[in-house]
């Protein structure tokens, strides 16, 4: 019984989490980088985090390869972390942070380089 219990406040402590990821997010100029292009030009590119567990970007951008894909929060008491892929991509990918901010790495930027990043804040 002990066990089942558990469980359930694990579970519950997960949905919780999860919904405090929901929101929008800008970019953060200050704390992006991305080798080829400036930045500057997608000042107004926001991230929506919705709770049917996708996420989407206000426009397209060549930083991306789509405007849209799901994520999963994932938690197994010691570490944290969001499973995400891009729609249209099997480009599968994580998002270690998630709580104020998104941090996407160069290995799921379009054409990252090594460390590139693409940062967005809560709004």
């Amino acid at each position: 019984m002990l066990t089942i219990s558990t469980a359930i406040n694990h579970s519950r402590h997960n949905n919780e989490e999860a919904t405090g990821m929901l929101g929008q997010y800008k970019l953060d100029l200050q704390k992006s980088k991305y080798h080829n292009d400036s930045l500057n030009k997608f000042a107004d590119l926001t991230l929506t985090v919705k709770d049917n567990n996708t996420f989407s970007f206000n426009s397209a951008t060549p930083l991306f390869p789509s405007t849209s894909g799901k994520w999963d929060f994932e938690d197994d008491g010691d570490l944290a972390f969001t499973k995400c892929t891009f729609d249209n991509t099997d480009k599968k990918f994580q998002i270690l942070d998630g709580f104020g901010t998104w941090t996407f790495q160069s290995y799921c930027l379009t054409n990252g380089e090594n460390g590139d990043m693409i940062v967005f804040a809560r709004q």
